[in-house]
């Protein structure tokens, strides 16, 4: 049961640390189970789940009936990184057409001047910090820790998917065998312990 007083962005943040502790792929039994030993009843665990998933803060994908979810550390983190380096390198950009502007205009009233050569300082100086903001990005990019991680998680569903249709082919040609329709699809299932989220 959940305590009386938890706020929302307190089952939030407990949800979202089931994912991050555990750094696991999981179903939403699974999810449900551990929400409750945090204190978030099972029927919020659920509205909980989907803001998250709202939010990009955990990632959620179908196989077959079944949804899987999964949410990496510092994923969230990252990508607000990513943006605010995007957002620098444009303001970089917008101050030096700027000071290209102003040099421009200075260049047609005296050869030099102190004001120039601060201006051409400013430039030179916003020049290397954009510079500077590129290749931290580019670095960002480029050392995309969950990278891998992603592409087992793709191998893992292709190889779910693969199971999933033996399955599903295997059972349809064992009640075939049966021309007198005594074996039903769930009969067949229980008998082979197939669990019934893996029916497409």
């Amino acid at each position: 049961m959940a305590p009386k007083g938890v706020s929302s962005e307190e089952k939030r943040k407990r949800l979202l640390e089931i994912f991050h502790e555990e750094y696991d792929v999981f179903m939403m039994k699974d999810i449900e189970k551990r929400a409750s030993n945090r204190g978030i009843q099972n029927n919020a665990a659920g509205a909980v789940l989907q803001e998250l998933v709202d939010d990009e803060l955990v990632l959620c994908d179908k196989i077959g009936s079944s949804k899987f979810y999964w949410s990496f550390p510092r994923r969230k983190d990252e990508a607000d990184k990513y943006e605010e380096l995007e957002q620098e390198i444009v303001n970089c950009a917008d101050k030096m057409a700027s000071l290209i502007k102003e040099i421009d205009e200075e260049k047609k009233v005296r050869e030099t001047s102190e004001e120039r050569e601060k201006i051409l300082a400013k430039l030179a100086q916003e020049t290397t910090e954009n510079v500077l903001l590129t290749e931290e990005l580019a670095a960002l990019n480029a050392s995309n820790e969950y990278k891998d991680k992603e592409m087992q998680i793709g191998a893992v569903k292709m190889e779910l998917n693969l199971w999933n249709d033996n399955i599903e082919t295997i059972r349809d040609y064992c009640l075939s065998l049966d021309s007198g329709g005594q074996i039903t699809v769930d009969e067949f299932d229980r008998y082979f312990a197939i669990p019934e989220d893996l029916r497409n």
